[in-house]
C-alpha cells in the first residue's frame, strides 16, 4: 500500500477518491525534472485540446527499513520541488506524491483505470529502460500511454 501527498494546485485527491471525478484527466509520471517537463507540454497540448486536466504522478521511494509513512525527503521540500514543476504546465495541474517501496508499484497503483498517461523517458537505451517497462506494463493494463524519448 501506498500513502499520498496531494500537493494542492487546484483540486487534488488520492487516486481512490479520483475514480469518482468524471472530469478527464492526463497523468504525467514523474521521471526526471527534463524529461517530466517535455512531457508536462505535451500533455499541455493534449488536456486543452480534449478539454481535461494534467495529474503528475510522483513515485517517491521510501527504502526500507524506514516506515511508509516517513519518507527521507521532507514533505514541504518535495512539495515544493514538485509543485514549481507543475507550475510550468499551461493547464490545470494537479500533484499526487505517492509513498512507496517500489518505484514501478507506486505508479501503478495511483494510475485509475484506463488512463491517458505521459511518460518521459531518456533516448538512450540504458537510461530508458525503466520507463519502456513501465509503458509496456501500463499498456497491458489497459491504459493509452505515450512514451517521450528525448536527449
Amino acid at each position: 500500500m501506498n500513502n499520498v501527498w496531494p500537493v494542492h494546485l487546484g483540486v487534488s485527491a488520492p487516486a481512490a477518491a479520483l475514480t469518482m471525478d468524471a472530469r478527464l484527466e492526463v497523468v504525467v509520471v514523474y521521471t526526471s525534472v527534463k524529461q517530466t517537463l517535455a512531457a508536462l507540454r505535451t500533455a499541455g497540448s493534449l488536456a486543452h485540446d480534449l478539454g481535461a486536466r494534467i495529474r503528475m504522478v510522483v513515485p517517491q521511494i521510501v527504502p526500507f527499513p524506514a516506515p511508509l509513512d516517513q519518507p527521507l525527503v521532507e514533505r514541504s521540500f518535495a512539495e515544493r520541488k514538485f509543485g514549481t514543476i507543475a507550475g510550468e504546465s499551461a493547464v490545470e495541474t494537479t500533484v499526487n506524491i505517492c509513498l512507496c517501496r517500489e518505484w514501478e508499484d507506486g505508479v501503478l497503483q495511483s494510475v485509475k483505470p484506463r488512463s491517458i498517461v505521459v511518460l518521459g523517458a531518456a533516448k538512450r537505451w540504458w537510461r530508458s529502460r525503466r520507463e519502456r517497462r513501465l509503458a509496456r506494463v501500463l499498456q497491458d493494463r489497459g491504459h493509452q500511454v505515450i512514451l517521450l524519448e528525448s536527449e
